[in-house]
């Protein structure tokens, strides 16, 4: 029995919380450390988690009082790494290539099979938010 390789793995698990589960024993990445980086996608998952306030902790609501939504695109690579993005540009460009809706107003977890294999570069596009600040939003470029 091997107790360090499992407490290893349980730390690796606890501080992966949130992830998918097939992905809690990967190694995360931040995706700005993968700019311009040419990956091979393994799993593609989007995940919905409702949104709360940094500050406060509490729900965030919309003006007709329903619970806010945020979704973040998770993609296990290269057999051992993943990374997650909340970047809704590349989330619209899986819906685009996929051919189907994939944004969730609930919490939820889906699995897109079709880009598992697929090489791509990581790479980003500007995006004005409503700060008037353009901020780099991630997307999947040709290899």
């Amino acid at each position: 029995m091997d107790f360090n390789a499992t407490a290893d793995k349980v730390m690796k698990m606890r501080a992966n919380f949130g992830a998918p589960d097939s992905m809690k024993t990967l190694e995360r990445v931040s995706v700005n450390d993968l700019k311009d980086k040419v990956i091979t996608i393994d799993e593609l998952c989007i995940v919905s988690t409702i949104t709360k306030n940094k500050d406060t902790k509490e729900v965030v609501k919309t003006k007709d009082g329903k619970d806010v939504y945020t979704n973040y695109v998770y993609v296990a690579f290269d057999k051992e790494y993943y990374f997650s993005t909340k970047s809704q540009i590349l989330l619209e460009q899986i819906e685009d290539i996929v051919g189907k809706k994939l944004k969730m107003d609930s919490k939820g977890e889906v699995k897109v099979k079709d880009l598992a294999g697929e090489t791509v570069k990581i790479s980003a596009k500007k995006v004005r938010y409503s700060d008037g600040k353009d901020y780099d939003n991630v997307i999947f470029a040709n290899a």
